[in-house]
């Protein structure tokens, strides 16, 4: 096997369902390390958190809402997660795909007798 680092591009064969999954995997994958999404999204969180705090007793609807907006937050960095998943998924799914199975190549070890 070559020292050389995988090119996707150069050398897994991907069907086009999967390489569109591993083009929106990379852009998930930006999208979540940005900076400025990953301070939106603690910010938001920590404004929640802290409205669900301190709500009166008797505000149980902005403490339903607050919770709503909260899961809806979630929801976001998770669809755009399994966005990222998906794609390294397919990633696995084409080398799997290209690779020797037992039998077809590979080494061929003689047994000893």
């Amino acid at each position: 096997m070559s020292d050389q680092p995988l090119d996707l591009e150069r050398d897994v064969n991907l069907t086009d369902q999967e390489d569109d999954e591993v083009q929106r995997s990379r852009e998930a994958e930006r999208i979540l390390e940005d900076p400025m999404f990953r301070e939106a999204f603690l910010a938001l969180e920590e404004r929640l958190v802290e409205r669900w705090k301190t709500s009166k007793l008797q505000e149980t609807a902005l403490r339903e809402e607050t919770y709503r907006l909260f899961v809806a937050l979630q929801e976001v960095r998770g669809y755009l997660t399994t966005l990222m998943e998906t794609g390294k998924l397919a990633i696995v799914a084409a080398l799997r795909r290209q690779s020797p199975k037992p039998g077809e190549g590979g080494s061929t070890t003689e047994p000893s007798g």
